[in-house]
């Protein structure tokens, strides 16, 4: 009888990266949830990066541990000696800065000597869009007597420099 045992550590994180369509100068806050597995664990660090020049992580904070917005990686939070079977709650909240494409956005988190690497991330997709003026056109007056066939005037929607979303006439 051969019996093998995991001496790891398992830390895994939680959460929807539920990204709608964001205008720039606009802010979305998402919250995940961290999970130790049944042995304590010394030290794990989360970590949701920018991803520029579009998205911008502007805070983070959680139940435990220590949480900075570092210029360059993003929001990190670290923490020490968590307890077995643990739930700690993450905050992040981005910022729209710039238009730009769609990104894959993920946030992760990791220890040493994690097992099981396949369930620290989350993934999902965001764009950025810029804002854009909308013009109304509407040609000439047109004048006639009743019962009479008329032309009427070319009616125009012209949009900015940015793509308009949700546009209705």
């Amino acid at each position: 009888l051969r019996l093998e045992c995991s001496v790891g550590a398992v830390i895994r994180v939680a959460g929807d990266l539920d990204f709608s369509e964001l205008l720039v100068g606009t802010t979305h806050e998402e919250t995940f949830t961290v999970t130790t597995d049944r042995r304590n664990l010394a030290t794990a660090r989360f970590v949701a990066p920018h991803y520029l020049p579009g998205l911008r992580v502007i805070a983070i904070s959680a139940d435990a541990g220590e949480c900075h917005v570092d210029a360059d990686a993003g929001g990190i939070c670290d923490f020490t000696d968590l307890a077995a079977n643990c739930n700690v709650t993450v905050n992040v909240t981005w910022k729209a800065e710039q238009p730009a494409e769609t990104y894959d956005v993920a946030v992760g988190v990791s220890t040493s000597g994690d097992i099981a690497a396949n369930n620290d991330a989350v993934r999902g997709s965001v764009t950025t869009h810029g804002l854009t003026d909308l013009e109304l056109r509407v040609g000439a007056p047109v004048a006639g007597f009743r019962n009479a066939t008329l032309a009427l005037p070319e009616i125009s929607v012209v949009n900015g420099n940015e793509t308009a979303y949700g546009t209705r006439l």
